[in-house]
């Protein structure tokens, strides 16, 4: 190390600079349910959108979604975020016409809880988690 000093030739061996973005994961689990006879209602469709908030204003991406069809019910989430903020916005169409029933469409604002902290370093800002997430959907009236 001193010979190449001597030429202007240095060797960092400090921690590297960080430059990134901060980050968490997320993982939401729910249920789409008719909201009468509290079953699970098959065969619609569920889409996540990130939730941003400036100045006060809450609202929600239009452009990064992720979407899902449920089989059974049930649906989940997971992934990374960047801009996250500790909530996730859910709206649930019912899509399949009458095969399932008709339903009107529906969205929920969920709340995610930090399940897993971040080390003091680093631009990982933890995992947040939503079990439990109940979205009830009302069968649609007779025109």
């Amino acid at each position: 190390k001193s010979v190449l000093a001597l030429f202007g030739v240095t060797i960092f061996t400090a921690c590297p600079a960080m430059y990134g973005t901060p980050y968490a994961d997320y993982e939401i689990k729910g249920k789409v349910v008719d909201e009468i006879t509290k079953e699970p209602v098959k065969g619609v469709r569920v889409i996540k959108s990130e939730v941003l908030s400036s100045e006060g204003l809450i609202m929600f991406d239009e452009y990064n979604k992720d979407t899902l069809y449920t089989s059974d019910g049930t649906f989940m989430f997971s992934g990374r975020e960047y801009t996250f903020g500790g909530y996730s916005h859910i709206k649930v169409e019912d899509i399949d016409s009458l095969e399932n029933g008709l339903y009107e469409s529906n969205e929920v604002l969920v709340e995610l809880t930090q399940v897993k902290r971040p080390k003091p370093n680093g631009w990982f800002q933890g995992l947040y988690q939503a079990d439990n997430v109940m979205v009830e959907l009302s069968p649609k009236k007779s025109e």
